[in-house]
């Protein structure tokens, strides 16, 4: 179940899912509470002004939130309108993000990590995608041939250096 917690145009605690204790460490008794005199579990310095401009009539916001625990959310405060569209309050929920964001970290490591070998080759090497164009090269690489990165990233193996690698046993 996914953490919400409503608050009315004053910014207090109207109420909220079980997940929201944990998740924005809210209990019963901090029900018509302000969130001003509330001590969220999670680090958002400018959650306040961000629930003040959506009850304003602002766009719904999101941004990305960590709790004491280092766990990643993606909070959204979302307005919300009574049966007559008139906005009486506020919505926050928040999607655990912590997987994604700890695989994203791995890829980069893992592409940085990568390039670097390329960059430490001592020989030349381009590094082509499946439509044979170049997605990088080492260092050698632009040495020995005179290129830069700007020059070649994204062209075609067969359009570098006026066509030397256009030949068909390559």
């Amino acid at each position: 179940q996914i953490p919400i917690l409503m608050l009315d145009r004053k910014m207090r605690v109207r109420r909220f899912t079980s997940p929201a204790e944990k998740a924005f460490g809210v209990a019963t008794s901090d029900i018509g509470k302000t969130i001003e005199n509330l001590k969220f579990n999670i680090e958002a310095p400018l959650l306040r002004e961000a629930v003040r401009d959506v009850i304003a009539g602002f766009d719904a916001k999101q941004f990305e939130v960590c709790d004491r625990g280092a766990r990643w959310y993606s909070l959204w405060i979302r307005p919300y309108k009574t049966t007559s569209r008139v906005i009486d309050g506020a919505v926050l929920s928040m999607t655990d993000i912590t997987e994604k964001r700890n695989g994203i970290r791995a890829l980069t490591a893992s592409r940085d990590y990568a390039e670097a070998i390329v960059d430490t080759v001592h020989d030349s090497l381009l590094i082509l995608n499946r439509h044979l164009k170049v997605k990088s090269a080492s260092r050698s690489y632009y040495e020995q041939f005179l290129e830069k990165s700007s020059d070649i990233t994204g062209r075609s193996i067969y359009e570098l250096g006026e066509g030397r690698w256009s030949v068909p046993p390559l």
